[in-house]
């Protein structure tokens, strides 16, 4: 879900700084005063703040997995599955730090890549980093429920 983020983040980038491009061009040739630039970037602004917010929502919607503590256990093993996999492609690679690749990760795990029964979406993160699910605690406050693991 990084990539994801992160793509979104490139793209939201990319466009302010069009937006920024042609807004500048028109005020130096005097096509936009500096009330219409501030009106126009408050509300370009805002709406990508409520789509970012939007895709966050949604991303969190998985939490209602709350008190299902047989789908919470099974999210920390694949979690513990990742990272097994994760160290296991470091190991054979001589790699200390850094990312492994989503295909070698895969291949290493034989079956195809988890998914959270409770329908989180897992974060595989670097090497320096356990990976995450997004349900994460989902709230309850009691470690049985959880969907995330310091270490193993």
């Amino acid at each position: 879900m990084a990539g994801v983020r992160s793509k979104k983040k490139i793209f939201l980038t990319l466009a302010g700084l069009m937006v920024l491009a042609v807004g500048g061009a028109g005020f130096y040739l005097g096509y936009f005063d500096e009330d219409d630039i501030n009106r126009v970037s408050r509300k370009a602004y805002y709406e990508g703040k409520g789509a970012l917010n939007d895709a966050e929502r949604a991303l969190n919607a998985g939490s209602s997995a709350k008190g299902d503590y047989g789908a919470a256990a099974k999210c920390r093993q694949n979690l513990k599955k990742i990272e097994t996999a994760k160290r296991s492609v470091a190991g054979r690679d001589g790699q200390a730090v850094g990312y492994v690749s989503k295909g070698d990760l895969i291949k290493a795990m034989g079956s195809g890549m988890p998914k959270c029964p409770a329908g989180g979406i897992y974060t595989i993160n670097p090497l320096n980093s356990m990976p995450k699910c997004s349900v994460g605690s989902a709230g309850a406050g009691d470690p049985k429920d959880d969907h995330f693991v310091n270490n193993f």
